[in-house]
Parts: C-alpha cells; structure tokens; sequence
C-alpha cells in the first residue's frame, strides 16, 4: 500500500529532495539534540515552477572480465549500456520536491544471458495540507547495494556481477507543527517506511516510528527548555519484531551569542530479538557553535542502552577550500539510512563552496550537479562499502572529506572508518552479518579534476575499500579502481567522454579478480 501511494505521489507531483529540515528522517535515529525541535523555516528553493529534464546516454565499454570472475573463468565481452532518465524539480504554493530517475540496460555482444536493467531513483515531496500546521513528506529511493560486503562491487552498471541487489525503499512521514501562544512550539511526525531488495531472501522490511517534541518558543532564550520522544518498531519480516521507546527532557544554556550548551536526562526501553528488554536511564550533554555561516562545530554524547551514543560535527569553508568531519556512534537499520540519505560528501562539499556566489540552496543544487556531470562524475555517487542487510546494528562511522575547488583545477578527498556490530539476533542467513557479526570498513575516495579548456577537462579517479571481518572469522576482501576519463562538452547539454578503469579485488571468502576496461560515453541533457 505505502510503495503503491508513494508511486502515485512521486509520479503525480514529481517529487523529490528539496532544502529544509527532515527531522526523524532515520527511523532508528537518536533523540533530536537538546533543544532542536525543529520548525520548517519554509526556505524557499528559489523555484515557482516545474522544470522537467529529459536526460539519456549512451556507453559504450570493453571489459577483460565482465563479471568480476576469477582469472580462469574470467571472459571479455564488448557491452552497450543506454541510460535514459528524467529529472524534475520545482515548487508550487503548497508543493515543493525534486524526482530524478535513472534506468540502466545493459547488453552484451557475447553473451545475452547476461542482459539486465538496473533502475535508479531519487526522490522527495513536501506537501502542505493545511497551512503552516499539517504537511506531507514522501521518499522514494532506487539503489544498486552489494548484496556481500566480502565480494567485489560492480563499478558501474556495465559490470554483470552476481553481488548487486536493486534495494526499494518508500516512506511516508505525515506531521504537525503548531504553537501555544507564546510559551511553546511543538511538533509531532509519523514515519512509515517499506523496503525490500530484489532477488535477495527474506529483505522485506517496514519500520514505524512515532516522534514528538515541544520547547520554549523564543529561540532567543538564554535559558531554554525541551522535551521530546519517539517510539520505534522494526519489523524484518522473517522475525521477531524490535522495538525502541524513548524520552528525554533538556535544559539549554547560551553561554555566548553563537555558543550554547545543552544536558538532559532521558529513558529508554529496548526489546531486541534474542536479547530480551532492556531500560536504562540516559544523561547526557551537548555543545553547539556557529560563529558564522562558513564554521559549524556541533557535539552531543548521551549514555544508551546499548552504550555510549554520539555525535561530532565539524565544517569550515574558506572560498576555495572545504572540509567536514563527522563522527556518530549510533543504532541503525540500512532502509532508513538509505531514505535519508542526502547528497554524497563530494556534492555537499562542492555546494559549500559554491555557497557564496549561489546562496539560493534549489539553484546551488542544479549548478553542483551540472559541474559534476560535466567532469565525467556521479552527481549523486553513493556510499562506497554499504551492503544489503535487514539487521539492526550499531554503527560507528568517521568520515573526512576534503575539497578545494580552483579555476583550472578541482581536488576531492574522502576518508572513512565504519564499525557495525549486529544487534540481536541476525535475521537472514544470507546476510553478511552471518560471516561476521562485527564488520569493519575502510575507505578511501580521491579525484582530481584538470581543466584543459571552458569545454574540456581530464578526472583521475580512485578508491580503496578494505572490509574486515572483526569477530568469529577471518573474512577479509581488498577492492581498488582506478578511472582516468577525457570529458568535452561537444553541444548544448550534451557531453562525450572517453576512459579507462582498472580494478583489482582480493578476498579470503570469494576468491581474487582483476578487470580492465576502456569506455566511451555520450550525455544529453535535453
């Protein structure tokens, strides 16, 4: 029912990612931070109307070994991927949202069998019912996920490759803002989100939870108050449901202009399949310290049932230069970080740096994804490393992106460091998980791009993903590519480039693989 509503929405309203605040967007997300029960500004996203993009490309690519086999069993094949796509954004009076939707088919000169489609979409719409009280927020997100995180990932769609899985994910978030009188602002907001992997066993899974928060009206209080709460469920299907209640109270201090403090105490009750209910009482702090639009630093660290939770952001911007730093210790489940997921670290850092000669956030968005695609790369690249799962567990995620963007060159670098430990019991046996219950990732992301002429440019690209299994196995599995890509703008809208890509794949569970590939591709943007 929720994919089949969402579908009419989506189709109906083109909709889609929009600026503005979501909070609650990860169904198992942690409280909101002290004192951030968050009222949309109702930011506009400098758009009144609807554009609609029809978008194509045509890739032409040989590869050495087309699907990522071991060297004996490895075969060349010449493949043909066309790409047609639509891209739609804008606003109305009472809805606002972007729709892009990519489909991929792929076919290949030697062997048919190997022919697929592979369906990409991005969405999101915010529609206002009733005014500045009750609004409507629908997702729909499309992703290719590895289906093992111990076997090597496919580098784009011409690689036919057994560990790809097309993962749906729907959500509906109705919720309601309002004010009594001049003592208090609160907000309440149901998530409803459906997903399920294609060709994976037993991947159907559907949370719902309940959020709700009220606090002192005047943002500019030097002593403020909140509440707030959230009731969580996650049904994976094939097991037992979990379950997640919580609430907490804040006091919030200003201790400067652009500096405040926040402690709270909270309760939550855990109900995890295989480890039975748990409460526990849950202190806490947090720091927030903005002295200008360019510099956020923001710190929260909270004692859960499950151990230390937190949260570290730091972001600077100079006028070429941005970097960001992020650190959380939190539950997660995949469907819902892949709903709430927003752009890459390369489009955010990309966007801060074009922040101040495009302030208006829909119009920087279209100028980051017309410079990416320009230069040969994703507008929308995803997580490297992530993996199809239903299982509830803990991540600790560190990531530092850097990039600098000049007149003739652009450099991007990304680091990160994910541990994510099962929580309960696992709940498919196809699951990575079930090789070890404690995973860890490396990764590394780097790209420099040279600008040969207004028209022309040269990406050198590469990434390393290390995984390792850190508890009852020895799994371990190394994946290096390496792109070099010609791009030139040859009409309006429209962009030929010429590559080569290596990429090398070591594991201790699927073996070792090598592919060599040269590519040719033709982008129309009508």
């Amino acid at each position: 029912m929720i994919k089949g509503a969402l579908r009419a929405i989506c189709v109906g309203l083109a909709a889609g990612t929009f600026s503005g605040p979501a909070p609650g967007q990860i169904a198992v997300s942690p409280a909101p931070a002290a004192g951030s029960t968050q009222i949309p500004s109702g930011e506009s996203t400098g758009l009144r109307a609807w554009r609609f993009k029809p978008l194509l490309s045509v890739a032409q690519t040989y590869s050495d070994n087309v699907t990522l086999a071991p060297a004996n069993l490895a075969r060349n094949d010449w493949v043909t991927t066309v790409t047609p796509g639509i891209h739609a954004e804008g606003s109305g009076a009472r809805v606002r949202g972007v729709f892009d939707y990519r489909l991929s088919s792929s076919t290949y000169a030697n062997a048919s069998q190997l022919k697929n489609r592979q369906n990409f979409l991005s969405s999101r719409m915010t529609a206002e019912l009733i005014e500045n009280q009750f609004f409507l927020e629908a997702r729909a997100n499309i992703s290719q996920q590895a289906k093992s995180a111990f076997s090597a990932s496919a580098a784009d769609a011409s690689v036919a490759t057994a560990n790809r899985v097309e993962t749906s994910v729907y959500q509906l978030a109705p919720y309601w803002r309002g004010r009594i009188s001049d003592i208090a602002v609160y907000r309440i907001r149901l998530n409803v989100t459906q997903s399920s992997s294609r060709g994976l066993a037993s991947s159907s899974t559907t949370t719902t939870e309940w959020l709700g928060g009220i606090r002192n009206a005047s943002p500019s209080a030097k002593i403020g108050w909140a509440l707030d709460g959230s009731a969580l469920t996650v049904n994976p299907g094939i097991a037992n449901s979990s379950q997640i209640t919580r609430g907490r109270g804040s006091m919030i201090i200003e201790l400067m202009p652009d500096l405040h403090a926040s402690v709270f105490e909270g309760f939550e009750t855990t109900n995890f399949p295989g480890l039975g209910r748990t409460s526990a009482l849950t202190p806490g702090f947090g720091l927030a310290w903005a002295p200008s639009n360019r510099t956020q630093v923001a710190a929260i660290r909270e004692k859960r049932v499950f151990g230390q939770a937190q949260t570290l952001l730091l972001a600077h911007r100079m006028s070429r230069i941005a970097f960001r730093y992020d650190d959380s210790r939190e539950i997660a489940i995949l469907p819902n970080l892949i709903a709430a997921t927003g752009p890459g670290s390369l489009n955010a850092l990309m966007s801060d740096l074009l922040a101040a000669n495009i302030p208006d956030p829909g119009l920087r968005s279209q100028a980051v994804n017309a410079r990416l695609e320009g230069q040969g790369q994703p507008s929308q690249n995803s997580a490297l490393g992530e993996f199809a799962t239903n299982q509830i567990f803990l991540r600790r995620n560190r990531q530092l992106s850097v990039a600098a963007n000049g007149t003739v060159n652009a450099v991007s670098l990304s680091w990160s460091l994910r541990d994510q430990l099962a929580v309960g019991s696992v709940a498919s046996s196809l699951d990575s998980f079930s090789v070890s219950p404690s995973i860890r990732q490396k990764t590394l992301r780097s790209s420099w791009v040279h600008r040969l002429s207004p028209r022309s440019s040269m990406t050198l690209s590469g990434s390393r993903l290390n995984t390792e299994g850190l508890s009852g196995s020895a799994a371990a599995a190394n994946q290096t590519t390496i792109n070099l890509l010609g791009t030139r703008q040859v009409g309006r809208g429209t962009f030929a480039s010429l590559g080569v890509r290596h990429s090398n794949f070591e594991s201790t569970v699927a073996g070792a693989s090598r592919e060599n590939a040269i590519l040719g591709t033709l982008a129309i943007r009508f």
